[in-house]
């Protein structure tokens, strides 16, 4: 009796590779907010995710058709990626399946251009450069993702230098059509930048062309000499300052801050920062008028130009305080997180008095001071603390000391917020006993993470050290503007050991 052949690849066992593989990297992509996501589990996943994506690839064409599949369905960024990564590979590109991952990808950009973004990130060292022009040649999608991939890739010293092949789009990015391509160019030169120069200021470097950067930029200099227009890239991102759009002035302001983070009285630093102060609001507005996806995305934007303004801004500088006045108090403990102020501690422990913000803003006290909650006995045991209550109205709108009026009813998006702070573990403070027994940490005017001045070496310890991947993050932020040639240690194996497969 003859035996049915044993099928070369089995389509039910592609199809949840390709579910996984999408479940991991969101996983992954949303670790920022893990407050419980340490370095051995966040390995875990991405061991998972290799794993799941080699089961694919191993597959060779029969392994993208499901990852499509997967993409037309759900329709999310893991999808994306994981298309992306498998259309993009260097043996033998399918032009075919990027086509359609790019046509998704229009459908939807702020929120799907993350997966093909991060796609070309993990691609094998070897698929890179390939990955990269055929971005560069397509529309605005395509140039989008290259040159923000490019930005990850570039930023290190050492190791494949993504930006020659990137200069039509480099040379003269406010030329540029595609406010979203002007934007992502900001983050290329900054990282191109950086690659030459190291953390040093770029006010410190020597004048003249410099050596790795892009071929568009040294040919315009002409026989040693300066030309009329500076092509370099901090003077393209000062002009990128008053692009028509708000998006591209602050990620050309965040590009500035990269280059300069380490000279605070320099022009172009204080011209980044109060640009970064100018686009908050409107930005704030728009996701005040949002809602669903729409807010989700608008609020990761905001996230991303306060914690850089936060950074910024010194501890003690009366702008903290006018910045403060403007923002819902969630987005206020999102600043003061990053500011580092110990001052401001009995303005976190103010709002901790909201049922609403109790344990985001215990443990942005707590990311500050270093005093673990739980551990100190300073938390409410309840398996259930009511978020469905009434607000003080003050508090709601930013001041948390004043008085205990109560609302009429609180925000559904506030309370969506606090239901997940208590999802994602957060504990329940014990705001009397803490208001009773305050920190004994003195507000030296320096910036403060986990107990300590947030200084460069600190920081790195923070990264490298076993903290929750959400602590790990606001570390790799200031490492962004004090040592930007480390800015990525916090992000696994997507820029660091994940090229492994990249042997031909």
């Amino acid at each position: 009796m003859m035996q049915a052949a044993i099928p070369a690849h089995i389509e039910p066992l592609l199809i949840r590779h390709a579910e996984d593989a999408a479940f991991y990297w969101a996983q992954l992509d949303g670790a920022t907010r893990a407050f419980n996501l340490y370095p051995e589990r966040r390995a875990h996943f991405n061991r998972l995710l290799d794993a799941h994506l080699e089961g694919l690839l191993i597959a060779e064409e029969h392994g993208v058709a499901p990852a499509l599949k997967a993409l037309e369905r759900w329709g999310q960024p893991g999808e994306a990626f994981v298309a992306a990564w498998l259309g993009l590979q260097w043996r033998q590109r399918d032009e075919a399946a990027v086509a359609a991952v790019l046509a998704r990808v229009a459908t939807a950009p702020e929120s799907l251009m993350r997966g093909l973004i991060s796609a070309v990130a993990w691609l094998p060292a070897a698929a890179q450069p390939d990955a990269l022009a055929y971005l560069a040649q397509r529309d605005a999608i395509g140039q989008v993702a290259a040159l923000r991939a490019a930005a990850l890739i570039g930023a290190a010293p050492g190791g494949f230098d993504p930006f020659p092949g990137l200069g039509p789009l480099l040379d003269d990015p406010g030329a540029q059509a595609s406010p979203w391509v002007r934007a992502a160019a900001c983050r290329a030169l900054a990282a191109m930048a950086i690659r030459a120069w190291g953390d040093s200021p770029p006010h410190e470097q020597a004048t003249g062309p410099l050596s790795n950067l892009v071929a568009a930029w040294e040919s315009k200099w002409v026989d040693g000499l300066q030309p009329t227009v500076d092509h370099s890239p901090p003077a393209l991102l000062r002009r990128l300052l008053d692009d028509s759009e708000a998006p591209v002035r602050a990620e050309a302001a965040i590009g500035l801050a990269r280059l300069y983070g380490r000279a605070p009285t320099h022009a172009n630093l204080l011209d980044a920062r109060r640009t970064l102060r100018d686009v908050l609001p409107p930005q704030l507005a728009e996701v005040q008028r949002s809602s669903g996806v729409t807010r989700q995305l608008a609020t990761r934007r905001l996230l991303r130009w306060l914690a850089c303004l936060a950074w910024l801004t010194p501890p003690g500088d009366a702008e903290a305080e006018a910045i403060l006045r403007d923002l819902p108090p969630r987005l206020a403990l999102t600043f003061l997180l990053h500011h580092g102020d110990l001052a401001q501690l009995p303005r976190i422990v103010a709002w901790m008095r909201d049922p609403l913000l109790a344990r985001h803003a215990g443990w942005v006290w707590q990311t500050l001071t270093g005093i673990d909650l739980e551990a100190h006995g300073q938390v409410i045991e309840s398996d259930d603390v009511d978020v469905d209550v009434d607000v003080d109205v003050d508090v709601a709108s930013g001041d948390p000391a004043a008085g205990d009026a109560a609302a009429d009813g609180a925000d559904p998006v506030a309370i969506q917020e606090a239901r997940r702070d208590e999802a994602s573990g957060l504990p329940y403070p014990d705001v009397a006993g803490i208001a009773a027994r305050p920190a004994t940490l003195a507000a030296t005017g320096e910036r403060h993470l986990l107990g300590r001045p947030a200084t460069r070496e600190w920081l790195r310890n923070v990264v490298d050290g076993d903290h929750p991947h959400a602590v790990r993050a606001i570390a790799g932020q200031g490492l962004m503007l004090l040592a930007p040639t480390e800015a990525n240690r916090t992000r696994g194996s997507l820029f660091a050991d994940g090229q492994r497969m990249a042997a031909p």
